[in-house]
């Protein structure tokens, strides 16, 4: 009898051994819907309008003007940019110099740089650049937030060591949206980069870089940063204006395994 009971004892544990270590059945894996999400939802384009007016408490906007802004040679105004190195904004007062069918060239009031270099940068936006980047990118917003359908650059001082030129989207709205807006279609040249004894060619590869991210801003907001970089080093070889394009691409070939889709935050690679 006692070895009955011990014998029953043992296969008792026996069986709990075994259905312990059997495997447990196999159930489904959620799919993981964050990633899903992530990887398959189309972020909406960033609307500055929209964010005014439900944060900001802006309603309406002003009309935009009937006709350009009726320009002399000599014309002063007052514009923002941008230190991009610390980061602040700044007004500096700029002189009408030079006008083109497609663009005007203003530069800091008092700075000395030759008539017939900035002539020759806007006739070669007119005649090499303008036509060619639209007809392979698309058309900025013509005529634009002023009624003006020439796009607008200034030459200046104070915009950071680091920087040859930028375009800035701010620029496009009215100051309703965006307090220091300029209301132009515009890009910026910075002076502590380029100095004031530039030739026309050598600029106008940065013309024609800057003009594609004026060009991509309108044509599609939410473009990867580093896709708009890639288009515009490409429109410099296009245009045939390389502005340091060889190079770069040099350099890359001489360190293939740089990453091209940031900013490295330890500075160029």
């Amino acid at each position: 009898m006692m070895t009955s009971i011990r014998l029953r004892g043992v296969m008792w544990v026996l069986c709990c051994v075994l259905l312990a270590a059997a495997p447990a059945s196999a159930e489904p894996v959620p799919e993981n819907v964050t990633l899903t999400a992530l990887e398959t939802i189309v972020l909406p384009a960033r609307d500055r309008v929209d964010l005014a007016r439900r944060i900001l408490g802006v309603h309406e906007l002003p009309a935009r003007p009937a006709a350009a802004p009726d320009w002399s040679l000599g014309d002063r105004k007052l514009f923002w940019a941008t230190n991009t190195f610390e980061n602040h904004s700044y007004q500096v007062e700029a002189t009408l110099r030079t006008t083109g069918e497609h663009i005007i060239l203003w530069v800091e009031s008092g700075v000395d740089i030759r008539d017939e270099t900035l002539q020759q940068l806007a006739d070669i936006f007119d005649r090499d650049i303008y036509g060619p980047l639209t007809d392979l990118w698309g058309s900025e917003d013509i005529p634009g937030v002023d009624g003006d359908p020439r796009v607008y650059a200034l030459f200046a001082y104070g915009m950071g060591p680091s920087v040859a030129a930028y375009f800035s989207s701010v620029n496009t709205y009215p100051q309703a949206v965006v307090a220091n807006s300029n209301e132009h279609e515009m890009f910026f040249f910075n002076l502590d980069t380029l100095g004031t004894t530039f030739s026309a060619s050598e600029v106008a590869g940065v013309v024609a870089h800057e003009f594609q991210h004026m060009i991509r801003a309108h044509q599609d907001q939410n473009e990867a940063t580093w896709v708009d970089e890639g288009f515009s080093k490409f429109t410099e070889l296009y245009t045939g204006y390389t502005y340091g394009s060889l190079g770069a691409a040099y350099s890359f070939l001489d360190a293939p395994h740089t990453q091209l889709n940031t900013w490295a935050e330890d500075g160029p690679r």
